[in-house]
């Protein structure tokens, strides 16, 4: 029997948090868990080259659907050739990414929301510039578990920076919480 539906995630604690908050606005909307829905998590624990296996075993599975609530999450489900629905989350911009061909026709099996952080970066460096106008150097922390969108905003923040004269420091990967508190050591 095929689940009803199934998530792949690269398993941090946001995407745990966001599990919860899910499922209770599915509860609270008739849908849920068990009673006429089911929805399985499958988490690669922070591990992005795990992504193509848990998707490859969802395929198998036949589920209804596949919500991947990340970026590498995404790009391994478009890159399955599955044609089971895709709905994504992503930071970055899907076109860019690869994900779909156009925003308002997103073609084949996949369609899903962005927040468009990475093409947010660089206003929100311009307004900590003029928040800090006397700060020339600034440091720019990454999540080293979406490579794509880690080197896309470097990438963005750097050109932002020659504008504006400031000095951006290369880029630091940091997966956990705890990185930054080592950071500041």
């Amino acid at each position: 029997m095929a689940a009803d539906g199934a998530r792949a995630a690269t398993g941090d604690a946001g995407c745990r948090l966001h599990q919860r908050l899910c499922c209770s606005e599915l509860q609270a909307t008739i849908s849920v868990d068990g009673r006429n829905v089911t929805i399985e998590y499958h988490w690669a624990d922070g591990q992005s080259d795990r992504l193509p296996a848990v998707v490859t075993d969802l395929a198998r599975r036949q589920v209804a659907v596949i919500a991947a609530t990340s970026t590498p999450a995404a790009l391994a489900a478009k890159a399955s050739g599955t044609t089971i629905p895709i709905v994504f989350e992503t930071g970055g911009d899907p076109i860019r990414l690869g994900l779909v061909a156009n925003l308002n026709r997103p073609g084949g099996n996949i369609t899903g929301i962005t927040q468009l952080s990475q093409e947010l970066t660089p206003k929100r460096l311009q307004l900590l510039h003029e928040l800090l106008p006397t700060a020339t150097s600034f440091a720019l922390l990454v999540n080293p578990a979406e490579p794509t969108l880690a080197e896309n905003q470097s990438k963005e923040l750097l050109s932002t920076a020659q504008k504006l004269g400031l000095q951006l420091t290369s880029s630091t990967p940091v997966a956990k919480m705890t990185s930054i508190v080592s950071l500041q050591n």
